[in-house]
């Protein structure tokens, strides 16, 4: 115990005698503490809201997300307040894409978006990790495949069902268009149908917010977004192509 006041005391008399060292030192810290709240700041507020006046345009009937091309290394969040509920088990899903190099980030599965469970704008989760995702939209590691996940309820659990598109097109936007009815789903690019796949369970069209770059991410531009609580019809899906 005497040993320690003894330190005690001796850290104490520096410090009276070192007036000109402990200012210094403080004012480092000082500078320190300011420096990494401002960037912390910043780059909250640049997560957070991203100018979102210029990324969120109130229409007829919904929100148009990104109607200048977004970059992929870019997190986004949309609230859910920004969304319609889905009812009747059904909703749509339309935006353009485009992929400059599908060797970025290979052999990684490359998170586009997914609307449910919450995740950190830097996280390394992959598709099957998150519980919730309705729908959730990540690039294959190796091959241009797009795969679209669905968070089911069958047989007394919450399972991952997924469809994949292949042959994605590298190097130019196309337009995508997601339908789910019930448990089938329906792809359309470029306003054609390419692909039906029926999912086994019941679909768990959640309420979430949706995340979209976030962790590992593709290298490209998303724009024209936009979310619909029911299935879009071939006119829409036609009308909406045009709008690129």
């Amino acid at each position: 115990m005497d040993k320690i006041k003894n330190l005690f005391n001796k850290s104490i008399n520096f410090v009276k005698s070192n007036k000109l060292v402990t200012g210094v030192i403080l004012i480092i810290i000082i500078i320190i503490f300011v420096v990494y709240n401002t960037f912390s700041k910043d780059r909250n507020e640049d997560y957070e809201t991203d100018k979102k006046e210029d990324k969120e345009i109130k229409t007829k009937n919904n929100y148009l997300f990104f109607q200048n091309e977004h970059p992929s290394n870019i997190p986004y969040r949309i609230d859910s307040k920004k969304l319609d509920k889905p009812v009747n088990e059904a909703m749509s899903l339309s935006f353009f894409i485009k992929v400059n190099n599908w060797y970025f980030n290979f052999d990684s599965w490359k998170h586009i978006l997914h609307k449910g469970t919450f995740i950190e704008h830097d996280s390394n989760k992959k598709f099957n990790n998150l519980k919730f995702q309705s729908p959730g939209l990540w690039f294959h590691p190796k091959i241009n495949n797009l795969r679209f996940v669905l968070s089911v309820y069958n047989n007394f659990e919450f399972k991952h069902k997924y469809c994949d598109i292949p042959n994605i097109p590298i190097g130019k936007y196309f337009h995508i268009v997601f339908t789910v009815e019930n448990n089938t789903l329906s792809i359309f690019i470029n306003k054609r149908l390419v692909k039906t796949c029926i999912f086994e369970g019941i679909p768990i069209l959640t309420e979430g917010d949706v995340y979209i770059n976030h962790g590992t991410t593709f290298d490209g531009f998303m724009k024209n977004l936009q979310f619909y609580d029911k299935v879009v019809s071939i006119d829409e899906i036609a009308e909406l192509y045009s709008q690129k």
